[in-house]
């Protein structure tokens, strides 16, 4: 995707958009860069979240104490993501997803690591 500052903050426009807050200010990198987050940091929210991204779950995976998802967020963008044992849904259905800000990571063509705010 692509990094465009906009009103003091962030997004990240790509096959899907999400706004990356004021974190990796000043932007000083190039444009294209790709954007990582661990199962753990993505939690299920309700539809029409603010900040929220739809997807199709496209497998579901039981292990014991969690569930683990395969969510289509657009074409050709999946995401694996943690949810607790509990979970009832099945694959087809739509859910939406939040991420943990604090918890995502840039990575530019090279796939090196974009530092943000307070990071190394």
């Amino acid at each position: 995707g692509e990094v465009t500052p906009q009103d003091g903050r962030l997004d990240f426009n790509g096959t899907f958009r999400y706004s990356l807050g004021a974190r990796f200010l000043p932007w000083n990198k190039e444009p294209n860069i790709s954007l990582g987050i661990r199962p753990e940091d993505i939690s299920l929210a309700g539809a029409g979240e603010p900040g929220s991204l739809a997807g199709k779950v496209t497998l579901v995976e039981p292990i014991g104490s969690d569930t683990f998802l395969n969510v289509a967020l657009a074409e050709g963008v999946h995401c694996k993501v943690r949810v607790p044992a509990s979970f009832t849904g099945r694959e087809g259905e739509t859910v939406h997803l939040t991420l943990a800000s604090q918890a995502v990571h840039l990575f530019d063509a090279q796939g090196q690591r974009v530092a943000g705010t307070g990071e190394g």
